[in-house]
């Protein structure tokens, strides 16, 4: 529910298809809404957890990503909703809590969908308490979950799974298609995260650097691709290629201008609109089946770049800045492991080097 200004410059109110027009001023509006919402949670019908749930999803619509209003949306309607005593928000009790806590652990999803499922349970009642004055801290005992000892083995696999240069100049050999070819290259040898190089335009690219300064989001509900801002202000940054990648892009530009209708307002990765996620997974996962190599998600070619800048000796703050990242404690976190080995390598070397002394 929300205050509209109408062209004769008065204010008007719409909640659950009724609207109430002829307010004055915004505020005059805003406070009869208020009163609304307060008439509304008298009626115990009007009251229940669903209700709230539903007009919770209803407001993500209007302020995330698609992406994360379907995810969203997901937990609560396929797996909160039918799990949870639908009766008025006020009346569910610390039982009701706990019963629910223990289905869903029941379910075995992972540690983090588990909390992620809890943390969109509790958003409803705080939903409910931040716009309808409903207090009722029962959920306060549901608490997060710890990674199990095999999630947690996982994600460090997962973290480390990387390829050297050799693995990925196999892999891109087999890559036919140019547009693919030189997507793969730009995200090794840059870094970049998908969302960051599907978004790039001709016009981000001047010959030597590639400007970051947008990302595409996934489809939104019309089938419609979103730019947005990047992820941080960090994010925003030029990307510098050096002169073999530099001239890859150029030699691809040459070959784009060369189409009718070229603009340099086409994205680099797509032209009109950008390359499908769907379908470069399938290139991805056909090169790498023909090339026989490890298998490794779209986002560990990030991780690749970085983990090859890192055992080259480039310092974790100049890796950090290239990546965008928000902070190097970022960088730190995900890439310690690397930095421990370089500096196993280190005394190696101090030790091998100073053998001398001690003859």
């Amino acid at each position: 529910m929300s205050a509209y200004k109408s062209s004769n410059g008065t204010w008007y109110i719409k909640y659950h298809n009724k609207t109430k027009r002829g307010f004055k001023t915004k505020v005059e509006a805003q406070r009869y809404e208020a009163k609304m919402r307060l008439n509304i949670v008298a009626d115990s019908n009007m009251g229940k957890y669903s209700l709230y749930a539903k007009e919770y999803i209803l407001n993500r619509y209007k302020t995330v990503s698609y992406g994360t209003y379907e995810k969203s949306n997901n937990a609560i309607q396929n797996i909160i909703l039918p799990n949870i005593p639908d009766k008025p928000i006020n009346e569910i009790t610390k039982i009701d809590c706990k019963e629910f806590k223990d289905k869903i652990i029941d379910m075995q999803y992972s540690s983090s969908h588990t909390n992620y499922i809890f943390s969109q349970f509790k958003a409803v009642f705080k939903y409910a308490e931040e716009y309808y004055e409903i207090k009722n801290n029962c959920y306060e005992v549901i608490k997060k979950v710890r990674s199990s000892d095999k999630e947690i083995q996982n994600k460090r696999n997962k973290e480390l799974n990387i390829w050297n240069v050799d693995t990925f100049n196999n892999f891109i050999e087999h890559v036919k298609k140019e547009n693919y070819k030189m997507l793969f290259i730009i995200l090794y040898f840059t870094g970049l995260r998908l969302g960051e190089a599907l978004a790039l335009t001709w016009n981000d690219f001047d010959g030597k650097t590639l400007n970051i300064s947008k990302s595409i989001s996934r489809k939104t509900d019309k089938g419609k691709y979103i730019v947005k801002q990047p992820k941080n202000i960090f994010s925003i940054r030029n990307i510098s290629l050096g002169n073999n990648i530099a001239n890859l892009l150029s030699e691809y530009l040459s070959k784009e201008e060369k189409i009718c209708g070229f603009r340099k307002e086409w994205f680099i990765f797509g032209r009109l609109e950008p390359l499908p996620q769907t379908t470069i997974d399938k290139v991805k996962e056909s090169a790498i089946n023909s090339a026989k190599v490890r298998r490794i998600r779209i986002h560990d070619f990030r991780h690749s770049h970085a983990s090859n800048l890192i055992a080259s000796g480039v310092n974790i703050v100049a890796v950090s800045r290239r990546l965008g990242h928000a902070d190097i404690n970022m960088t730190l976190k995900i890439y310690t492991h690397l930095l421990k080995q370089n500096e196993d390598e280190l005394i190696s070397q101090i030790n091998n080097s100073s053998q001398f002394l001690l003859k």
